[in-house]
């Protein structure tokens, strides 16, 4: 009984000195911790400065263009179809396949691969599609899900690819062919591969399609409208132009008068236009001039003072010769044919 009270008392003994302990410590802390002066340290990522390699563009080439991030350009001259790396100058030749000549390319909106339109020279209403990834000069067929390669069936031989919208987030692109009597088909390739005409009509302008979910916007030029392809909406009736969609699912609409930009209004098709944002241009500007990337940052192309203007932020970056891309971090122009890429901030 005596060894029970012993371990008893001694147990209570420790319990109290432990809290006394506990006590004193965290009174110390806390003391100690109100006479402590706290500095906020701000990191400030610096931007480096990009360092041009020597990279001349022909006078003579033609069908210029650049991938989304600025690192690669592509261009043709002499019959040749070239692919070059702007941070070190590598240069690749693109080949159509053996009697086959290329229709159609155009960069992929968010990584560095192109896909490739050829036509066989015995198939002339029939274009193949191809993909180039320019990271490992790669140049392949994608197929669908019975691993077939992917081909468009023309209704003539006559009709030509006059653009292509994808997105990779959703596998899937439209592509709208040109008529001779200026007469439009829009087709449709889902994620399966499969490859289906969705709709024609007359004097369709441009086409765009969204970032991160089904669906294509389009000009009906005839009829001064913008519309849903899907759900036969009309978005906008008026002079107006379709500008572009960017990652957050947002259409920006040019309003024109006299076939110049006055405004733009941008939002998403769940809001009705009236509750959309909208800028106003103090002077009107060209449609070709005016860029709206995929961040919605949206700027101007003064031609004539060679500077663009972020409208939103309303801050200059000047360049010097001709404009090629706007990416979201750079410029991208030729002075004297050669490339230089130039910070935005």
């Amino acid at each position: 009984m005596k060894a029970i009270k012993r371990i008893i008392i001694w147990s209570v003994t420790a319990l109290l000195i432990e809290s006394v302990v506990f006590f004193a410590v965290d009174r110390y802390y806390k003391l100690s911790l109100l006479d402590t002066k706290t500095t906020e340290i701000k990191i400030v990522e610096k931007k480096k400065p990009i360092k041009n390699v020597d990279i001349y563009i022909p006078s003579d080439s033609t069908d210029i263009n650049v991938s989304y991030d600025g690192k690669y350009i592509s261009y043709c001259t002499n019959n040749e179809f070239l692919v070059i790396n702007t941070n070190d100058g590598t240069k690749h030749n693109i080949n159509a396949d053996k009697n086959s000549s290329e229709v159609y390319n155009r960069w992929l909106p968010d990584i560095d691969s192109m896909i490739l339109c050829e036509e066989p020279m015995k198939r002339t209403s029939v274009v193949k599609f191809y993909t180039y990834n320019a990271d490992n000069n790669i140049k392949q067929a994608p197929t669908d899900t019975h691993n077939n390669g992917i081909e468009l069936e023309l209704n003539s031989a006559k009709d030509k690819i006059e653009d292509i919208e994808l997105s990779t987030a959703m596998g899937s692109f439209y592509v709208k062919t040109l008529k001779n009597n200026n007469d439009n088909d829009i087709f449709f390739n889902d994620v399966n591969g499969g490859t289906t005409p969705i709709f024609n009509s007359y004097n369709i302008g441009t086409i765009k399609i969204f970032k991160s979910k089904p669906g294509l916007v389009y000009e009906d030029l005839d009829n001064e409208v913008i519309k849903s392809a899907e759900t036969k909406k009309t978005l906008y009736r008026g002079s107006a132009r379709l500008l572009n969609t960017d990652t957050n699912n947002n259409i920006y609409i040019g309003i024109t008068d006299n076939d110049r930009i006055t405004k733009i209004l941008y939002g998403p098709t769940e809001k009705a236009i009236a509750q959309w944002k909208s800028i106003t241009f103090n002077t009107p500007v060209d449609k070709n001039n005016i860029y709206v990337t995929d961040e919605g940052k949206i700027y101007i192309n003064n031609t004539s003072e060679h500077y663009i203007l972020d409208k939103i932020a309303s801050k200059k970056i000047d360049y010097s010769g001709t404009l090629l891309k706007i990416t979201n971090k750079e410029i991208i122009y030729v002075n004297n044919k050669k490339l230089i890429k130039k910070n935005i901030s």
